[in-house]
């Protein structure tokens, strides 16, 4: 099954397709080449991510670092993060 989703903002007739998941690229379209044609996530994951994929990586733009760093800050300030998630999830989707 094919997956292309319009683009609200796009110029194109439908948008890029990611060569890594095959999926419809729209937030970063623009950059769509400096990505080797993929999404940023797919492209870091493919080209930058060390290590296990669902674990942080030395790149400071990995989100899996964004997420730990998140987490420990929440904490410091005496917040459980999974307190804090949970409580985002139930208000979005009423789970």
């Amino acid at each position: 099954m094919e997956r292309v989703a319009r683009a609200p903002d796009q110029t194109r007739e439908t948008p890029p397709v990611c060569v890594r998941c095959g999926r419809a690229v729209l937030v970063h379209a623009a950059a769509y080449e400096v990505f080797e044609r993929m999404h940023w996530l797919c492209f870091h994951l493919e080209f930058e991510h060390d290590g296990d994929p669902d674990a942080p990586c030395g790149d400071p733009s990995c989100p899996w670092y964004h997420l730990q760093v998140f987490r420990r800050e929440l904490a410091s300030l005496g917040r459980d993060p999974e307190e804090v998630l949970s409580s985002a999830i139930h208000e979005r989707w009423g789970l």
